[in-house]
């Protein structure tokens, strides 16, 4: 699992570093650079990813388990509904906890900028569902989930959050990472993150755009806890097929195995972040 690992923060920093030239060119050229940060080490991760398989088709017992990840059947999609809101529900209360207790030290959230609604839902929920969950849940599964699920689960999410370079970012990123990755695991499927993802962040956009006031913000967290509440009795009533879906999502499998590039990582991250302060 160690060049799996090398792998996955190699591609983690070589998305960072485009994201960071990517702004510092106005206009239409940023744009291009912002979108190649994500195709180019999506496209890195797939050609090693195919390398590391035929290694791993050399060892005995040891499945590539991630070939199925862009399939999804429609009979297990209905597990998937009842999961949205409540997922939906934990990554918004941590995201809210964090801002309070940023607050606090006299951090802020970052300004969204203000569009239409359309345009806002495009920009910060579809594209980001797709491009973000191609890199950090489709490859990390091709490259780590054949070694072990469970560190899997946490490395991709672990990296998930320390890419967001933010102090105010990262612990929800981490929350919302574990969530994701785990339900893929759950379906052999890349898809159900890229449903929860484009879900949360579009709750997001209709609470920045819509939800300032005290009245707004009564309302859409009372309707998402309300949802979230009706989601987990049925989840609950059919508790043991979910128990069945879940089981042997956080098998351990191989040892995690520590090298130097994880603290590369979190060293670069970091120095961003506080930069960004």
């Amino acid at each position: 699992m160690t060049e799996a690992i090398k792998v996955v923060t190699f591609i983690n920093i070589i998305f960072i570093i485009l994201l960071v030239i990517s702004g510092m060119f106005p206009g239409t050229v940023g744009e291009i650079l912002y979108y190649l940060a994500f195709i180019a080490p999506i496209a890195i991760g797939f050609y090693f990813s195919m390398g590391l398989q035929y290694k791993r088709e050399e060892q005995k017992g040891l499945a590539e388990s991630a070939e199925v990840l862009l399939g999804f059947s429609l009979v297990r999609s209905k597990k998937l509904l009842p999961l949205v809101f409540p997922a939906v529900m934990t990554v918004f209360l941590s995201s809210l906890v964090t801002s309070l207790l940023l607050s606090l030290v006299g951090v802020s959230a970052p300004p969204v900028e203000e569009k239409g609604i359309v345009m806002m839902l495009a920009i910060h929920a579809l594209i980001p569902a797709i491009l973000e969950e191609a890199l950090f849940r489709y490859i990390p599964m091709k490259l780590l989930l054949p070694y072990s699920k469970r560190w899997c689960v946490i490395y991709s999410a672990l990296c998930f959050a320390l890419i967001h370079c933010s102090l105010y970012q990262m612990p929800y990123a981490f929350v919302a990472g574990i969530i994701f990755m785990m339900v893929d695991v759950a379906f052999d499927s890349v898809w159900p993150s890229v449903i929860l993802h484009f879900v949360n962040n579009a709750a997001s956009v209709i609470w920045l755009k819509y939800c300032s006031g005290i009245t707004g913000s009564v309302i859409f967290i009372s309707t998402l806890a309300l949802l979230s509440l009706i989601s987990i009795f049925f989840i609950y009533r059919r508790r043991e097929s979910y128990r069945a879906l879940f089981r042997g999502s956080f098998d351990k499998g191989e040892s995690f195995a520590v090298t130097y590039a994880p603290l590369a990582l979190a060293a670069i991250t970091f120095y961003l972040a506080f930069l960004n302060l």
